[in-house]
């Protein structure tokens, strides 16, 4: 397994493992109709791509096999994004990129990192120090807002 930032050269695949993560992992706890809302922000991969470049930060992980997570983190503090393939989720990816991103907050002297977390993602949030401030209902999608002061 290796880590290291997000290159352009990342688009495609980290729109592909955002499309199976929310298509499989997601399906668990939410109905086809929001799964396919969500899916709709990965439409063009153009747009996906300058969404992906305008972050402050981005670390994804990737074996023999290929990109299988990714994480990314705002200029203002907020996790924007943290998937993990099917095919290796539940093995602590997304804990590790949580850690990573952490630290880069750190380093580029944030005071706190706040999210909107999916109900499959809040444990994960909330392993490594986040805490519920709200649940909010987006178009049908239920997530919670969630905050970690760094010290």
């Amino acid at each position: 397994m290796t880590s290291r930032d997000y290159a352009p050269t990342d688009a495609t695949a980290t729109r592909e493992v955002f499309l199976e993560a929310v298509s499989v992992i997601a399906s668990e706890d939410y109905p086809p109709e929001l799964i396919d809302v969500w899916l709709s922000g990965a439409d063009e991969l153009s747009a996906w791509a300058a969404m992906m470049e305008a972050t402050a930060a981005c670390r994804v992980l990737e074996d023999e096999a290929g990109l299988y997570a990714f994480g990314s983190l705002t200029a203002d503090g907020d996790i924007h994004m943290l998937m993990c393939h099917p095919r290796r989720a539940r093995q602590g990816a997304a804990t590790q990129l949580l850690a990573e991103l952490v630290d880069r907050a750190h380093a580029l002297g944030l005071k706190a990192l706040n999210t909107q977390a999916s109900l499959c993602s809040r444990r994960t949030f909330e392993k490594v120090g986040f805490a519920v401030t709200e649940e909010r209902n987006v178009q049908g999608l239920v997530c919670f807002g969630m905050r970690m002061d760094l010290a």
